[in-house]
């Protein structure tokens, strides 16, 4: 009798035992959930419309504590379209669960293809793990822009500046030593004068750095693209949406291509942005690394029209800008904007316009 107590009683205690242990899991694996350190990146700071990308999550476990089936929720746009991952057209957002096994203090990278489907501004900013009933945020901002889809715009022509006396060329024509345009490695026959020393000791003197420097060009071009359509002939918006992203990506393309020739270029839009601008503008200037900037204020562009297109070009008039080749994007035209357009030629200035169809 007295062994089958002395059973009853071990088997009591063991019980009590693994209870005790059970909820002081559960009480130490909230705590060391919330230890947990979460991070999200892309591998680029953008992409054109159509591109993939990579998306990359990365978990630390900082504690001696294992950690199993530990879900990290977050919601991601449809546009950014997941690998593997079920498309459903009537949601905006598709929610995407991780599921980690973490042993103590160890990192997990996991990398997700992604397609950028839809140009825009793209950011994530917690993720979510539900246990114990508990939610538990993680601050893991990240965000990509996408660029609008670029237009091969090789069959649209390129004016020649008669009053300039310029004739189109790709040949980069002449060194601004005032501008900088990076470092870069050193190349056989680049002169002394262009050695970057601070850079060249980070690297250890490994590798010899000279600055890389802008090219200038006198060929000047500013693009303005027309959000604004006539109460007269109404456009539906789905149509509307698709005739400004057509402006948008010609843009893009122009913007590339006038960069990367060492011309200037600027650009205007009386468009909504996410910020609630009623309207963008970006300054005249030249150098390969301004393409990221201008094509990062395409993507926070919404399709919808803010100041008139009357008043901003009013705003270029009394800047008094000349001697410019200038690009105007619009669906329509109207008695101001032909008055406004005279107006720019005479002040020295070549003018195209666009109807963007």
């Amino acid at each position: 009798m007295s062994q089958i107590i002395t059973i009853a009683t071990v088997v009591f205690m063991c019980a009590l035992l693994i209870v005790g242990l059970y909820f002081l899991y559960k009480k130490t694996r909230l705590k060391m959930i919330q230890r947990i350190q979460y991070s999200r990146e892309f591998n680029k700071v953008g992409v054109y419309e159509g591109q993939r990308v990579t998306f990359t999550e990365i978990i630390y476990n900082d504690s001696w504590f294992p950690l199993f089936f530990i879900d990290m929720e977050s919601w991601i746009d449809q546009e950014l379209r997941l690998q593997n991952q079920p498309f459903n057209p009537n949601k905006s957002k598709q929610l995407v669960i991780s599921r980690f096994h973490l042993w103590p203090h160890m990192e997990i990278r996991r990398e997700h293809s992604m397609v950028c489907m839809k140009r825009g501004y793209y950011s994530f900013e917690t993720s979510t793990v539900y246990t114990n009933k508990q939610e538990i945020f993680f601050d893991s901002f990240a965000e990509i822009y996408v660029y609008p889809k670029c237009i091969e715009f090789e069959d649209v022509p390129w004016p020649i500046n008669n009053i300039q006396g310029e004739s189109i060329s790709n040949r980069q024509l002449i060194v601004d030593p005032f501008s900088m345009a990076g470092i870069r490695d050193y190349q056989p026959g680049d002169p002394f004068k262009n050695i970057n020393f601070k850079a060249t000791a980070r690297t250890g003197g490994q590798k010899l750095k000279v600055n890389k420097r802008d090219y200038c060009s006198t060929r000047v071009f500013m693009l303005f693209l027309n959000f604004q359509t006539t109460p007269d002939v109404p456009i539906e918006t789905e149509i509307y949406e698709k005739l400004m992203e057509q402006g948008m990506s010609y843009t893009a393309s122009l913007i590339e291509k006038a960069l990367t020739n060492g011309h200037k270029i600027g650009f205007a839009a009386n468009c909504s942005m996410v910020n609630g601008d009623k309207s963008v503008s970006f300054p005249i200037s030249t150098g390969a690394y301004n393409i990221e900037d201008m094509l990062k204020m395409l993507a926070l562009i919404r399709p919808a029209v803010g100041d008139s297109f009357g008043s901003l070009l009013n705003r270029y008039i009394e800047d008094q800008l000349q001697d410019t080749e200038i690009f105007i994007m619009t669906t329509q035209t109207n008695p101001e904007m032909d008055e406004q357009i005279a107006t720019l030629r005479r002040m020295n200035n070549t003018v195209n316009v666009f109807m963007l169809s």
